[in-house]
């Protein structure tokens, strides 16, 4: 039997749209697997081998069976001409800067990191899910985009283990804002987003203060639980 953190989980953080953390849907029981292997609390009792804990080779063959994924995403949007242009970056607000160009929100932080994880559950990209074309995402938060991203990858089992972010920028200066931006876009993706800001130190559009670029890399997991031969129920290692 395998001891789940049951903790209560915070409800989110109130994003640029002044909304908090979306719902999570049910988890699978393959999802519920992972979670579970990967708890701090389960790892010291693995640790500690107890008799709660031990299990037989074939439980313990399925716990271990993990498939791991990189994605890799990228997004850059030009500065709008429109002075009633909001700029969004990490699903936060920066007000009194220059929006960007888009037919969302143009959130390039979001985005990148939405691509990533699609790439690396081999789902397409953000254009195809949704296209420019549609009137559904004209002006709409980038937040909710990658809230459905989350559920794609949830569907297909996919658990993500962290994204990494790098932005390049001549403005605004994103260091004091930088915790809160991974705040946001980590409570929505469900583990870790780390932002980081660059500077194109003059080369090119970039350098001139044309757009905001960035690149986003991002860790996948799977748990695979039916390898061939096993019979044991899932209930028997996630416990539920």
């Amino acid at each position: 039997m395998i001891l789940v953190d049951s903790r209560p989980k915070p409800s989110g953080l109130m994003s640029a749209g002044g909304q908090r953390g979306a719902v999570r849907p049910k988890r699978s029981a393959r999802t519920r697997l992972a979670l579970a292997l990967h708890s701090p609390r389960t790892r010291l009792a693995l640790a500690a081998d107890s008799p709660r804990t031990r299990l037989d080779g074939v439980q313990w063959g399925r716990l271990c069976s993990m498939s791991l994924r990189i994605g890799n995403g990228f997004d850059v949007h030009k500065f709008s001409e429109d002075p009633e242009r909001v700029l969004v970056l990490g699903g936060l607000r920066f007000d009194g800067e220059p929006g960007l160009h888009g037919h969302s929100d143009a959130d390039v932080i979001t985005h990148a990191v939405g691509e990533s994880l699609l790439g690396a559950a081999g789902l397409g990209d953000l254009g195809t899910h949704f296209p420019d074309t549609d009137e559904r995402w004209r002006g709409v938060n980038s937040l909710e985009l990658l809230d459905e991203i989350v559920r794609m990858l949830l569907a297909e089992d996919w658990i993500v283990v962290n994204v990494d972010c790098s932005v390049i920028a001549e403005r605004p200066k994103l260091a004091a804002h930088r915790e809160q931006m991974q705040q946001i876009l980590s409570a929505r993706v469900g583990a870790p987003v780390t932002i980081k800001g660059r500077r194109a130190e003059g080369i090119g559009g970039l350098g001139r203060s044309e757009g905001i670029a960035c690149f986003a890399s991002a860790l996948i997991e799977s748990a695979l639980i039916e390898p061939a031969g096993s019979t044991a129920p899932i209930s028997q290692v996630t416990g539920t």
